[in-house]
Formats: C-alpha cells, structure tokens, sequence
C-alpha cells in the first residue's frame, strides 16, 4: 500500500530541519516512524500544517529529557518523546508467524537392514 501523504509530509519535514543537528535528527527520525504509516503521515501533516507544532518544538522535548537524564536521550527514548509530541499511537510489534511444525520424515523406499551385512 502506498502512503498518499508522504511526499507532502516529507517536504514539510525537510523545511523544518535545516542544517544538519538536534532538528534535523528528530526530522529523520520521525520520518523513519510515519514512512510505513499512511494514518500517521496525515496525522503528523496535519500537526504541521494546521496544529500549530514543528520539528523545533519536538526537539525541545527531547533536549528537556536529555538534560534531567545527564545530557543523555536513547532512540527509542526520543521515539516516545516524538510519539507524545504528535499524538502518534505506540508503536506495536508485528504479530511473529507461527511456527510451522515440521513434517514428518518420509518413509524410505529401500531400508536397508545392517544386520543383513554382519555373517
């Protein structure tokens, strides 16, 4: 399924950023969350078109964490500060597969008997 909104999303993103920093990284980042995510895209184009929210502000954010956490702030630390900031769902793990029980090994056509080759 394709994003509808992503390429308008990503030109809002890419305005806020500016030179590469603490701005630019939180753009990438949430650029990396909402890529998949058609509703989140539009979620966070709305945030930023009409919401009144930026990139700047989520940054802050993340820089308030950092400096109470000793200047410290981890991916997924800033994923959660990011999801907050817009209002994004938690993030869910994909349901694993299950596990396909392996088939029973097929019956030989020729057994061989070893004792056959003792005398």
């Amino acid at each position: 399924m394709q994003n509808p909104y992503l390429q308008e999303v990503t030109a809002l993103i890419r305005k806020q950023q500016g030179p590469r920093g603490p701005v630019w990284m939180c753009g990438e980042q949430l650029l990396e969350m909402i890529t998949p995510d058609a509703a989140a895209s539009k979620l966070v184009l709305d945030d930023l078109q009409h919401g009144g929210m930026s990139l700047k502000g989520c940054e802050e954010g993340i820089r308030t964490f950092a400096n109470k956490n000793g200047s410290c702030c981890t991916g997924p630390e800033a994923e959660k500060i990011i999801r907050k900031y817009f209002g994004l769902p938690e993030q869910t793990e994909a349901p694993k597969p299950e596990p396909v029980p392996a088939a029973p090994p097929a019956p030989a056509g020729n057994l061989v008997d070893l004792e056959d080759f003792f005398g």
